[in-house]
Protein backbone atom coordinates (compact mmCIF):
# COMPACT_ATOMS: atom_id res chain seq x y z
CA UNK A 1 0.00 0.00 0.00
CA UNK A 2 1.61 3.38 -0.44
CA UNK A 3 1.54 5.87 1.84
CA UNK A 4 2.26 9.56 1.39
CA UNK A 5 3.61 12.63 3.32
CA UNK A 6 0.85 14.81 3.17
CA UNK A 7 2.42 18.28 4.04
CA UNK A 8 4.90 17.78 0.86
CA UNK A 9 1.92 16.71 -1.41
CA UNK A 10 -0.10 20.38 -0.14
CA UNK A 11 3.51 21.77 -1.06
CA UNK A 12 4.16 20.43 -4.30
CA UNK A 13 0.35 21.21 -5.29
CA UNK A 14 0.17 24.98 -4.54
CA UNK A 15 3.59 25.39 -6.16
CA UNK A 16 2.43 23.68 -9.50
CA UNK A 17 -0.71 26.09 -9.80
CA UNK A 18 1.29 29.01 -9.00
CA UNK A 19 -0.94 29.41 -5.82
CA UNK A 20 0.43 31.80 -2.86
CA UNK A 21 -0.40 31.34 0.36
CA UNK A 22 -2.11 34.57 0.83
CA UNK A 23 -4.00 33.87 -2.35
CA UNK A 24 -6.92 30.73 -0.76
CA UNK A 25 -10.18 31.46 -0.84
CA UNK A 26 -11.80 33.81 2.42
CA UNK A 27 -13.51 30.35 3.62
CA UNK A 28 -10.87 28.13 3.33
CA UNK A 29 -7.22 27.48 5.36
CA UNK A 30 -5.68 31.17 6.49
CA UNK A 31 -2.34 31.03 4.83
CA UNK A 32 -0.41 30.75 8.29
CA UNK A 33 -2.52 27.67 8.47
CA UNK A 34 -1.23 26.48 4.88
CA UNK A 35 2.29 27.39 5.84
CA UNK A 36 1.98 25.02 9.36
CA UNK A 37 0.75 21.77 6.95
CA UNK A 38 3.95 22.47 4.56
CA UNK A 39 6.34 22.57 7.06
CA UNK A 40 4.56 19.53 8.99
CA UNK A 41 3.66 21.65 12.12
CA UNK A 42 -0.41 21.01 11.94
CA UNK A 43 -2.09 18.06 11.98
CA UNK A 44 -4.34 17.83 9.27
CA UNK A 45 -8.04 16.83 9.48
CA UNK A 46 -10.15 15.40 6.82
CA UNK A 47 -12.29 18.63 6.46
CA UNK A 48 -8.91 20.71 6.62
CA UNK A 49 -7.66 18.68 3.67
CA UNK A 50 -11.10 18.77 2.16
CA UNK A 51 -11.09 22.49 2.55
CA UNK A 52 -7.54 23.01 1.43
CA UNK A 53 -8.05 21.33 -1.83
CA UNK A 54 -11.22 23.05 -3.03
CA UNK A 55 -9.26 26.23 -2.20
CA UNK A 56 -7.27 25.16 -4.76
CA UNK A 57 -9.25 23.71 -7.73
CA UNK A 58 -9.40 20.27 -6.74
CA UNK A 59 -12.52 17.74 -5.56
CA UNK A 60 -10.53 15.42 -3.48
CA UNK A 61 -11.84 14.72 0.04
CA UNK A 62 -7.99 12.58 1.12
CA UNK A 63 -5.43 11.94 -0.74
CA UNK A 64 -4.72 8.32 0.92
CA UNK A 65 -6.28 5.20 -0.92
CA UNK A 66 -7.24 5.37 -4.87
CA UNK A 67 -10.64 4.74 -3.56
CA UNK A 68 -13.16 6.95 -1.67
CA UNK A 69 -14.54 4.39 0.89
CA UNK A 70 -14.13 3.28 4.33
CA UNK A 71 -15.09 -0.37 3.94
CA UNK A 72 -11.62 -2.33 3.72
CA UNK A 73 -13.42 -5.75 1.90
CA UNK A 74 -14.30 -2.95 -1.24
CA UNK A 75 -10.23 -1.84 -1.04
CA UNK A 76 -9.74 -5.45 -1.47
CA UNK A 77 -11.49 -6.04 -4.39
CA UNK A 78 -8.94 -3.34 -6.36
CA UNK A 79 -6.23 -5.82 -5.40
CA UNK A 80 -8.00 -8.81 -6.77
CA UNK A 81 -9.14 -7.23 -10.12
CA UNK A 82 -5.27 -6.36 -10.52
CA UNK A 83 -4.05 -10.05 -9.84
CA UNK A 84 -6.88 -10.79 -12.42
CA UNK A 85 -5.96 -8.16 -15.15
CA UNK A 86 -2.37 -9.37 -14.30
CA UNK A 87 -3.22 -13.22 -15.38
CA UNK A 88 -5.01 -11.97 -18.39
CA UNK A 89 -8.38 -13.18 -16.67
CA UNK A 90 -10.31 -10.28 -17.68
CA UNK A 91 -13.96 -11.83 -17.47
CA UNK A 92 -13.60 -12.22 -13.96
CA UNK A 93 -12.05 -8.78 -13.98
CA UNK A 94 -14.72 -7.16 -15.30
CA UNK A 95 -17.40 -8.77 -13.04
CA UNK A 96 -15.67 -7.39 -10.12
CA UNK A 97 -15.42 -4.28 -11.35
CA UNK A 98 -19.09 -4.20 -11.73
CA UNK A 99 -19.98 -5.31 -8.17
CA UNK A 100 -17.66 -2.59 -7.24
CA UNK A 101 -19.82 -0.20 -9.17
CA UNK A 102 -23.09 -1.50 -7.49
CA UNK A 103 -20.83 0.10 -4.19
CA UNK A 104 -19.60 3.00 -4.59
CA UNK A 105 -20.47 6.38 -5.18
CA UNK A 106 -19.29 7.01 -8.68
CA UNK A 107 -19.81 10.75 -8.78
CA UNK A 108 -16.75 11.13 -6.02
CA UNK A 109 -13.87 12.14 -8.24
CA UNK A 110 -11.70 9.24 -6.72
CA UNK A 111 -13.83 6.27 -7.62
CA UNK A 112 -14.63 7.72 -10.95
CA UNK A 113 -11.07 7.69 -12.32
CA UNK A 114 -10.67 4.01 -10.72
CA UNK A 115 -13.40 2.52 -12.28
CA UNK A 116 -13.10 4.34 -15.48
CA UNK A 117 -9.56 3.87 -16.18
CA UNK A 118 -9.86 -0.47 -15.34
CA UNK A 119 -12.88 -0.22 -18.02
CA UNK A 120 -11.71 1.27 -20.47
CA UNK A 121 -8.32 -0.61 -20.24
CA UNK A 122 -9.77 -3.92 -20.83
CA UNK A 123 -11.85 -2.40 -23.17
CA UNK A 124 -8.27 -1.52 -25.36
CA UNK A 125 -6.93 -4.73 -24.31
CA UNK A 126 -9.80 -6.78 -26.54
CA UNK A 127 -9.74 -3.95 -29.20
CA UNK A 128 -12.87 -2.16 -28.63
CA UNK A 129 -11.30 1.16 -28.85
CA UNK A 130 -8.07 2.17 -30.69
CA UNK A 131 -5.08 3.68 -29.32
CA UNK A 132 -5.46 7.08 -29.98
CA UNK A 133 -8.92 6.62 -28.08
CA UNK A 134 -7.07 5.02 -25.14
CA UNK A 135 -4.89 7.91 -25.24
CA UNK A 136 -7.34 10.15 -24.97
CA UNK A 137 -9.01 8.77 -22.23
CA UNK A 138 -6.03 8.36 -20.26
CA UNK A 139 -4.79 12.02 -20.42
CA UNK A 140 -8.46 12.79 -19.15
CA UNK A 141 -8.04 10.61 -16.45
CA UNK A 142 -4.70 11.91 -14.96
CA UNK A 143 -6.30 16.19 -15.47
CA UNK A 144 -9.53 14.99 -13.53
CA UNK A 145 -8.37 16.50 -10.03
CA UNK A 146 -7.76 19.52 -11.69
CA UNK A 147 -11.11 21.08 -11.54
CA UNK A 148 -10.51 25.41 -12.16
CA UNK A 149 -8.81 24.94 -15.80
CA UNK A 150 -4.86 24.89 -14.63
CA UNK A 151 -2.58 24.16 -16.72
CA UNK A 152 -0.25 21.50 -14.74
CA UNK A 153 3.26 20.53 -15.56
CA UNK A 154 3.47 16.93 -14.82
CA UNK A 155 6.70 16.30 -13.32
CA UNK A 156 6.02 19.00 -10.44
CA UNK A 157 2.62 17.63 -9.44
CA UNK A 158 2.15 14.05 -6.86
CA UNK A 159 1.26 11.75 -8.78
CA UNK A 160 -0.86 8.91 -6.70
CA UNK A 161 0.34 5.24 -7.21
CA UNK A 162 -2.95 4.86 -9.62
CA UNK A 163 -2.14 7.91 -11.32
CA UNK A 164 2.08 6.35 -11.91
CA UNK A 165 0.12 3.36 -13.07
CA UNK A 166 -1.98 5.75 -15.87
CA UNK A 167 0.93 6.96 -17.15
CA UNK A 168 2.83 3.98 -17.62
CA UNK A 169 -0.28 2.83 -19.48
CA UNK A 170 0.04 5.88 -21.50
CA UNK A 171 3.72 5.62 -21.86
CA UNK A 172 2.82 1.81 -24.17
CA UNK A 173 0.29 3.62 -25.67
CA UNK A 174 2.23 5.59 -27.31
CA UNK A 175 5.51 3.48 -27.88
CA UNK A 176 2.59 1.33 -30.07
CA UNK A 177 1.64 4.70 -32.11
CA UNK A 178 5.04 5.24 -32.33
CA UNK A 179 5.35 8.44 -31.22
CA UNK A 180 8.60 8.26 -29.55
CA UNK A 181 9.13 11.81 -28.57
CA UNK A 182 6.31 11.93 -26.38
CA UNK A 183 6.84 9.03 -24.97
CA UNK A 184 10.28 10.56 -24.13
CA UNK A 185 8.66 13.62 -22.43
CA UNK A 186 6.40 11.64 -20.62
CA UNK A 187 9.04 9.58 -19.37
CA UNK A 188 11.70 12.35 -18.12
CA UNK A 189 8.45 14.09 -16.20
CA UNK A 190 7.68 10.67 -14.81
CA UNK A 191 11.25 10.21 -13.52
CA UNK A 192 11.26 13.99 -12.34
CA UNK A 193 8.12 13.75 -10.29
CA UNK A 194 9.53 10.80 -8.44
CA UNK A 195 12.20 12.17 -7.45
CA UNK A 196 10.35 14.42 -4.79
CA UNK A 197 9.70 12.05 -1.47
CA UNK A 198 6.14 12.74 -1.29
CA UNK A 199 5.61 8.81 -1.33
CA UNK A 200 6.85 6.23 1.11
CA UNK A 201 10.23 4.64 0.03
CA UNK A 202 8.71 1.32 -0.93
CA UNK A 203 6.29 2.88 -3.87
CA UNK A 204 9.04 5.42 -4.95
CA UNK A 205 11.85 2.70 -5.17
CA UNK A 206 8.96 0.30 -7.25
CA UNK A 207 8.34 3.47 -10.02
CA UNK A 208 11.63 4.37 -10.37
CA UNK A 209 12.59 0.90 -11.43
CA UNK A 210 9.16 1.07 -13.61
CA UNK A 211 10.29 4.36 -15.09
CA UNK A 212 14.01 2.79 -15.92
CA UNK A 213 12.49 0.39 -17.47
CA UNK A 214 10.23 2.03 -19.60
CA UNK A 215 12.76 4.19 -20.20
CA UNK A 216 15.43 1.56 -21.71
CA UNK A 217 12.25 0.17 -24.03
CA UNK A 218 12.29 3.33 -25.45
CA UNK A 219 16.02 3.16 -26.04
CA UNK A 220 15.65 -0.09 -27.95
CA UNK A 221 12.66 1.24 -30.12
CA UNK A 222 14.76 4.56 -31.68
CA UNK A 223 17.86 2.06 -32.26
CA UNK A 224 19.98 3.13 -29.47
CA UNK A 225 20.31 -0.40 -28.19
CA UNK A 226 24.15 -0.34 -26.66
CA UNK A 227 22.73 2.19 -24.23
CA UNK A 228 19.18 0.33 -23.54
CA UNK A 229 21.45 -2.43 -23.28
CA UNK A 230 23.68 -0.69 -20.62
CA UNK A 231 20.79 0.84 -18.86
CA UNK A 232 18.99 -2.58 -18.43
CA UNK A 233 21.84 -4.74 -16.84
CA UNK A 234 21.18 -1.94 -14.12
CA UNK A 235 17.94 -2.24 -14.14
CA UNK A 236 18.38 -6.07 -13.39
CA UNK A 237 20.28 -4.87 -10.37
CA UNK A 238 17.98 -2.86 -8.97
CA UNK A 239 14.97 -5.57 -9.68
CA UNK A 240 17.03 -8.08 -7.89
CA UNK A 241 18.05 -5.69 -4.77
CA UNK A 242 14.71 -4.37 -4.31
CA UNK A 243 13.05 -7.85 -4.48
CA UNK A 244 10.93 -6.86 -7.73
CA UNK A 245 11.01 -9.77 -9.06
CA UNK A 246 7.80 -9.14 -10.94
CA UNK A 247 9.96 -7.41 -13.80
CA UNK A 248 12.78 -9.76 -14.21
CA UNK A 249 11.07 -11.44 -17.46
CA UNK A 250 10.54 -8.45 -18.84
CA UNK A 251 14.06 -6.93 -18.20
CA UNK A 252 15.68 -10.32 -19.56
CA UNK A 253 13.66 -10.29 -22.08
CA UNK A 254 14.56 -6.84 -23.47
CA UNK A 255 17.90 -7.27 -23.13
CA UNK A 256 17.45 -10.33 -25.47
CA UNK A 257 15.53 -8.31 -28.10
CA UNK A 258 18.05 -5.46 -28.00
CA UNK A 259 20.99 -7.86 -28.36
CA UNK A 260 18.95 -9.50 -31.31
CA UNK A 261 18.37 -6.36 -33.38
CA UNK A 262 22.66 -5.12 -32.92
CA UNK A 263 23.07 -8.79 -34.69
CA UNK A 264 21.75 -7.11 -37.52
CA UNK A 265 23.75 -4.33 -37.55
CA UNK A 266 27.11 -5.90 -36.20
CA UNK A 267 29.39 -8.66 -35.42
CA UNK A 268 28.24 -9.41 -31.74
CA UNK A 269 31.52 -10.96 -29.27
CA UNK A 270 30.89 -14.41 -28.19
CA UNK A 271 30.48 -13.37 -24.60
CA UNK A 272 27.24 -11.19 -26.17
CA UNK A 273 26.17 -13.93 -28.20
CA UNK A 274 26.05 -15.91 -25.10
CA UNK A 275 24.49 -13.15 -23.33
CA UNK A 276 22.05 -12.87 -25.21
CA UNK A 277 20.75 -16.66 -25.11
CA UNK A 278 21.26 -16.50 -21.50
CA UNK A 279 18.76 -13.61 -21.62
CA UNK A 280 15.57 -15.32 -23.73
CA UNK A 281 16.12 -18.32 -21.54
CA UNK A 282 16.07 -16.56 -18.26
CA UNK A 283 12.68 -14.30 -19.56
CA UNK A 284 11.44 -17.83 -20.51
CA UNK A 285 11.97 -19.70 -17.52
CA UNK A 286 10.43 -17.04 -14.88
CA UNK A 287 7.55 -16.66 -16.94
CA UNK A 288 6.66 -20.40 -16.87
CA UNK A 289 7.07 -20.28 -12.97
CA UNK A 290 4.53 -17.30 -13.50
CA UNK A 291 1.71 -19.03 -15.39
CA UNK A 292 3.30 -18.55 -18.74
CA UNK A 293 1.58 -15.02 -19.24
CA UNK A 294 3.73 -14.32 -22.04
CA UNK A 295 3.48 -16.67 -25.01
CA UNK A 296 6.06 -14.86 -27.34
CA UNK A 297 9.01 -15.91 -25.05
CA UNK A 298 8.08 -19.28 -25.74
CA UNK A 299 7.80 -18.53 -29.37
CA UNK A 300 11.07 -16.62 -29.66
CA UNK A 301 12.99 -19.40 -28.04
CA UNK A 302 11.72 -21.95 -30.74
CA UNK A 303 12.47 -19.47 -33.20
CA UNK A 304 15.62 -18.87 -32.53
CA UNK A 305 16.97 -21.56 -29.89
CA UNK A 306 14.44 -24.85 -30.85
CA UNK A 307 16.95 -27.31 -28.93
CA UNK A 308 16.97 -25.19 -25.75
CA UNK A 309 12.86 -25.27 -25.62
CA UNK A 310 13.25 -29.45 -26.30
CA UNK A 311 15.23 -29.70 -23.60
CA UNK A 312 13.08 -27.53 -21.49
CA UNK A 313 9.88 -30.26 -22.09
Amino acid sequence: MAYYNLSKVVKMRRKALGVKREEFDAEGPTGMTVYRIEEGKHKTSERTYRSLTRSMGIEESTYQGILKTKKLNELQVTYEIAYLLWSKNDKNAEQKIESLKEKLDEKDMRNYQYLRYMEERIRYGKGEITAEEYEKVLEELLQLRVTKGYSVDMSSWPLHIKECQMVSALNNVLKKERKYEQQKELLIKLKTVLEHDYMNNENKELYQIIASVLWADMLGNIGAHREAIKMDEENLKQCEEKKEFRYLADVYYDLFWNYLMLKKQETLSAEEEERCRQCLLRAYYIDQAHGGLHPRYGQRLQECYPEELKQSL
